[in-house]
């Protein structure tokens, strides 16, 4: 899957990632488009209040969203060394610790 994403045909014979780590880079991969499209899906029905008797708070839930993918991308740069430049769920920069910012680029895997 990240072969495809990246547009890049991965050699499974010199794999820069171990096997374990690619499949669990696949899986972060794959959990990060159903957030995107869970995040689309609730801002659009953010209009809707109430449904019936219940209440409902989307804020919440865009915020949980949100906060699992930061938790999900931060995990991606840990597995494959990518440094985070900007975390597109809270919409801030990342920096590498002592001030810089870093370049985040998937493209560097392979």
């Amino acid at each position: 899957m990240l072969a495809l994403l990246l547009g890049h045909s991965v050699d499974m014979h010199n794999p820069v990632l171990s096997f374990d780590r690619q499949q669990r880079v696949d899986r972060l991969l794959q959990d990060l488009q159903e957030i995107d499209e869970m995040l689309k899906n609730a801002l659009r029905d953010s209009m809707a209040v109430e449904v019936g008797e219940l209440t409902v708070n989307y804020g919440s839930h865009i915020a949980q969203l949100k906060n699992e993918g930061s938790t999900k991308l931060r995990e991606l740069s840990v597995i494959t060394g990518i440094p985070l430049l900007f975390d597109k769920y809270s919409g801030r920069s990342a920096n590498d610790g002592n001030g810089s910012s870093t370049v985040y680029s998937l493209r560097r895997l392979l």
